[in-house]
């Protein structure tokens, strides 16, 4: 049972999983400026 084609499923995890790597980056940021004021 396939209701979606893979080239969609492909297009929403790479989309999904550039979201998410983008929101890692900018905790990592701010984590690292925390860490570099409290220095």
């Amino acid at each position: 049972m396939q209701l979606i084609d893979d080239i969609s499923v492909d297009e929403v995890v790479s989309s999904f999983a550039e979201k998410s790597i983008g929101e890692i980056g900018q905790m990592d940021f701010s984590i690292g400026r925390w860490r570099s004021n409290k220095l």
